[in-house]
């Protein structure tokens, strides 16, 4: 029934009194120009998130307390509100979020009846109606959840982070009857059979759901006084598409997981998994081996949903190109393969192998004059595909045990990863006397030719600084906390941040990179391998790494764009004191600016209070002791915000590029410059 039409006509969501909502709740009728109010089972409010945005989404309402309860829809996920109040229009053609005067999401109404009301069903479904029936409903564009009564006509997209609903890198789709988790290169990850039906509700008691989160996981909730995970669609490392290589089989149970399946031998081709054994397969053969409890390709041709086991092994006898069948999740449909058809589905990187003439023609046969970089790894050349596209093609000319390591580490961790502050593998290309790495081109050169440069530095002013500080520290916190493992760079340094077009950052170099677990919080390496004045000290002593030595990378990095000096080289100059205890030195005694580039201070957009605040951050990144420094979120919420409070940093202690040199071995260290891992094998 419908409730009278209030008499103060509310139109606007805003966040009020320091929350980061305003409620609008379940059961209530929202009509032209009102807003729904009453407590109920559901919420409809404004959401803060991260980049300190805003969103309109639905939450469940537990105690009055709705802070720690999922968002299960967002309406305007890849277009925040800039400010922390937004306008929700209902009329009757439209349903609008307003940003001011700027339209973020638009829903269109057929009906154009003037009797429009919106009402937020028990179920969570937002509904916009007239007496005619339902005409938009937020049940129809589900967003990373479904929830009891949703029908999935449109893919679960998860969200970025914990923290931003905006669209992230993963989605759940249903093609068939299979269910499929693909990554950012809609390269699947998993095959999941939608088997686990959400049951419908009409009581007041909302207890299922079904979401993806932000790495790629799809789970199955059931409210019992708190959320339980019921299901998951990753338990172990066999649960991931690309695992083992091609023609090869995951067994948990077994050391090493990954085997060749019986009838093949490991290849000797790199990234090759296993090959068929060179004894010639007869096509009159009549027996097969058995594999319980494997799952199967995702192509494989369906011969018939109600044939047998014996029937199905019958007529894949009569097929010379079926070379295996089965029933597929205990279900009656055979399933026969053919002879090309992949055991595995085979990692991201394997999407980017490339020919050699590709590359060779693309860069003018390595022609000179299309070479733009030359070091001790190789040459660099510019080149451009058959498509237009622009590359920059390393060719590695160090084929030594570290050198092809660095290169398959390059190849398996940049696969994984996709984000706008981090370097795009467009491909490689390997055999035994040739290691190709193809990027993206990028039109500047890379940050440590700009900072150090007395010419280039006037370039970069304050702004295009600190933007250059918040890519960076973004597209660490993603491989830190957003992409599949946690990984961690260790040779964050100026040279490895390229620029490209209007300064955008971008991390590269992954060849001293290494992962972690989800649950794992630090290891230890064999050797540290990294560059001297970048490494922190619990690692270049006791190789202990951890996202906290990235953190300490970006510190160093941070205090280097802002001083423009370099912290490795700083010591020599100036009588041993190093370029980290200098800076807190000044900071700590009020003088931070005096630390400052003149190319920033001489710039029409300098903000010290800014640059103070980044001074500060950066010291926070340096402290000696690893608990002390924060991790790459608080990091991205500082730089983010200008009024919340910054903790006071401890001295930085003993630089890790001059005084902790005598808790190295005895080796030949002279340039502090120097990368180790061109000194030492790890």
């Amino acid at each position: 029934m419908r409730s009278q039409m209030p008499e103060e006509m509310i139109t606007r969501l805003e966040s009020k009194e320091g929350r980061d909502w305003h409620r609008v709740e379940a059961r209530d009728l929202l009509f032209i120009g009102s807003a729904l109010r009453l407590q109920h089972l559901f919420l409809l409010l404004l959401l803060a998130s991260l980049p300190l945005s805003l969103s309109i989404s639905l939450r469940f309402s537990e105690n009055n307390e709705t802070l720690v309860s999922p968002a299960v829809w967002v309406a305007n996920r890849d277009h925040p509100l800039s400010s922390p109040t937004g306008i929700l229009n209902i009329s009757n053609s439209n349903v609008d979020l307003l940003d001011g005067n700027v339209v973020l999401w638009r829903k269109n109404l057929i009906n154009r009846d003037s009797s429009v009301v919106a009402e937020l069903l028990d179920n969570g479904n937002f509904v916009v109606k007239d007496p005619t029936g339902v005409l938009w409903q937020s049940f129809d564009s589900p967003t990373d959840t479904l929830l009891p009564g949703m029908i999935l006509n449109a893919n679960l997209v998860s969200w970025a982070s914990s923290e931003d609903p905006s669209s992230g890198a993963y989605t759940y789709e249903i093609i068939g009857q299979q269910g499929f988790i693909h990554d950012a290169h809609q390269v699947p990850m998993t095959r999941i059979f939608p088997n686990k039906i959400l049951p419908s509700t009409t009581n007041k008691t909302f207890s299922t759901m079904l979401r993806i989160d932000e790495y790629g996981v799809l789970q199955l909730l059931v409210w019992r006084d708190k959320w339980h995970v019921d299901w998951i669609s990753h338990v172990d490392e066999c649960d991931w598409y690309g695992t083992c290589g091609l023609n090869m089989f995951c067994d948990i149970n077994l050391n090493p997981i990954c085997n060749c399946i019986k009838g093949f031998e490991p290849s000797d081709k790199p990234y090759r998994g296993c090959e068929r054994k060179k004894t010639q397969v007869s096509c009159v053969e009549k027996e097969f081996w058995r594999m319980t409890n494997m799952k199967l390709p995702d192509f494989g041709e369906q011969i018939d949903t109600k044939m047998g086991v014996e029937d199905c092994k019958e007529r894949c006898l009569k097929d010379c190109n079926c070379l295996a069948f089965a029933n597929m999740d205990s279900q009656n449909v055979c399933q026969r393969e053919n002879p090309t058809m992949d055991i595995s589905i085979t990692e991201d990187w394997q999407s980017h192998l490339m020919d050699f003439e590709v590359i060779s023609q693309a860069t003018n046969f390595f022609s000179d004059s299309n070479k733009i970089g030359e070091g001790g790894f190789g040459s660099v050349y510019k080149g451009r595909l058959l498509n237009g596209v622009e590359i920059a093609v390393k060719r590695l000319i160090s084929m030594t045990p570290n050198g092809i390591e660095n290169f398959d580490n390059e190849v398996r961790l940049i696969g994984l990863v996709q984000h706008i502050n981090i370097i795009r593998l467009i491909g490689f290309f390997s055999d035994e006397n040739e290691k190709i790495l193809v990027y993206e081109h990028l039109e500047n050169l890379g940050l440590d030719s700009y900072i150090f440069d007395t010419t280039r530095s006037s370039s970069l002013n304050w702004q295009k600084r600190f933007d250059i500080i918040i890519g960076i520290a973004r597209g660490l916190l993603y491989l830190h906390q957003d992409s599949r493992f946690k990984i961690i760079h260790l040779d964050l340094k100026p040279s490895n941040i390229l620029l490209g077009k209007d300064m955008i950052p971008k991390i590269s170099d992954f060849g001293m990179a290494k992962t972690l677990a989800r649950d794992e919080t630090e290891a230890i390496a064999t050797t540290a391998a990294g560059t001297f004045g970048y490494m922190p000290l619990e690692y270049l002593r006791d190789k202990i790494y951890s996202v906290k030595s990235d953190v300490f990378s970006f510190g160093v990095l941070l205090l280097e764009i802002l001083s423009g000096k370099r912290n490795n080289r700083f010591p020599a100059l100036n009588d041993g004191e190093s370029l980290l205890s200098y800076i807190w030195s000044n900071w700590s005694e009020g003088k931070g600016l005096e630390i400052v580039d003149p190319a920033i201070t001489y710039s029409t957009e300098f903000r010290p209070d800014q640059v103070l605040r980044c001074i500060q951050i950066g010291l926070l990144c340096v402290q000696q002791l690893a608990q002390d420094r924060p991790t790459m979120w608080p990091v991205v919420f500082m730089l983010g915000s200008e009024t919340v409070d910054i903790d006071r940093p401890k001295s930085p202690g003993d630089d890790t590029c001059s005084s902790s040199m005598e808790h190295l071995d005895d080796a030949t260290y002279t340039v502090c410059q120097m990368s180790m891992s061109a000194m030492k094998g790890r």
